[in-house]
């Protein structure tokens, strides 16, 4: 259900946010398209990650909730689904010590709002959504951090 990329993609994005390049030579919704905002060749590193940790965190409250609505509906649960839950936890604290690490302080994060009258087949079409966007947002995520990384280095 969720896309085989996505391991890879995941791993792509804790080596680059790991890159210590970034903390030593630099100091400075719902589901949005807010990654289209990040691409910007003059964005900052602290406003990027601040994006990433933010949007992370936002798509894993996302499917924290499919997988409760999935249980309470008696509906079962892809293994890849808390797998991927669990890699975007990690993901967001990685951008969560990025962020300390260059003084930067954490965004807040809002709950957003979940649909409370759903259906099976919302249920079933929502599965499909939410890792179709994170999909599309990890491959974009991870051009931004390259883009970062290629600017760090050039500095």
């Amino acid at each position: 259900m969720l896309y085989q990329f996505t391991r890879n993609t995941f791993q792509k994005l804790y080596d680059v946010v790991l890159n210590n390049v970034f903390i030593t030579k630099c100091q400075v919704p719902s589901l949005s398209d807010s990654h289209l905002v990040v691409l910007s060749p003059l964005c900052q590193l602290n406003d990027s990650l601040s994006q990433l940790y933010t949007d992370f965190r936002c798509f894993k409250l996302h499917l924290d909730w499919l997988i409760d609505v999935r249980v309470s509906m008696s509906l079962p649960v892809s293994l890849k689904t808390v797998e991927v839950t669990r890699g975007l936890q990690h993901i967001s604290s990685l951008c969560s010590t990025a962020l300390q690490q260059i003084a930067c302080p954490l965004p807040q994060i809002s709950i957003p709002s979940f649909p409370t009258q759903l259906t099976t087949w919302d249920v079933v079409l929502l599965s499909y959504e939410i890792p179709e966007r994170l999909g599309l947002y990890c491959q974009w995520s991870t051009r931004v951090l390259f883009l970062l990384r290629s600017q760090v280095l050039g500095l």
